[in-house]
């Protein structure tokens, strides 16, 4: 099995497999495929609890649980979540699993009530800013694709109080307003400021070239895609 076999290699690299986070949970989702789930398992929950010592340990270790759950319902996905929050004794790897929850449930269709009352409530000012921000995004995003355009750059804008400098909702932010709402004039100075503090993406310029095609200024939205 060439993924084992990929594992193996860099295990023999790094060490102790058991020491890795990552590995871990690559190790989960081949024992997985496999038909190995209880130890699959096992093993994705090793990778969680070396994760909770570091937030992007942590992030990465929730995007392979999402992959581990892909084929199965919801309620299996946020079963295994809660199981984790009702043995963890650190309120803040606590909150990061809320947020993991709410990640999962946004996705179901009627979103169920509990993912809006998770969101309300980790929008809090005591909830860390690495925990928090995400949820601005995640709230403002989920919004945006049930078509509740007011409501979603209401809660970007409510983020971009708390994190002005966050080029995702500076983004979001003006492509909204200027795409769905026919405010292009309010959204240019979030779309600036994207383009300001982005990390060298793409996406800011393109909602740029949008803003000033609506504003009537071609030459500046030609500069945007060129």
């Amino acid at each position: 099995n060439k993924a084992n076999e990929v594992i193996n290699s860099l295990a023999a690299l790094v060490g102790d497999i058991n020491t890795n986070s990552g590995l871990l949970a690559a190790q989960a989702l081949v024992l997985q495929a496999r038909g190995r789930d209880d130890f699959a398992q096992q093993q994705i929950t090793k990778a969680f609890d070396i994760a909770v010592n570091n937030d992007s340990e942590l992030i990465n270790w929730a995007n392979n649980l999402s992959r581990y759950f892909e084929e199965r319902p919801a309620s299996e996905h946020v079963g295994y979540l809660d199981i984790l929050m009702r043995r963890t004794s650190d309120p803040e790897v606590g909150l990061w699993l809320e947020y993991f929850i709410a990640q999962r449930l946004v996705r179901e269709d009627p979103r169920p009530q509990r993912a809006d009352d998770i969101l309300a409530r980790l929008k809090s000012s005591s909830i860390p800013d690495p925990i928090a921000i995400r949820v601005y995004r995640l709230h403002g995003t989920t919004l945006f694709a049930a078509d509740q355009y007011e409501q979603a750059a209401a809660i970007w804008s409510e983020g971009l109080d708390r994190f002005s400098d966050d080029w995702e909702m500076n983004n979001n932010l003006a492509y909204v307003l200027s795409s769905r709402l026919d405010r292009a004039q309010e959204a240019l100075a979030f779309g600036e400021k994207a383009i300001a503090k982005n990390i060298g993406l793409s996406e800011p310029y393109e909602t740029m070239a949008g803003i000033y095609i609506a504003l009537g200024k071609y030459d500046e939205a030609q500069q945007m895609i060129d």
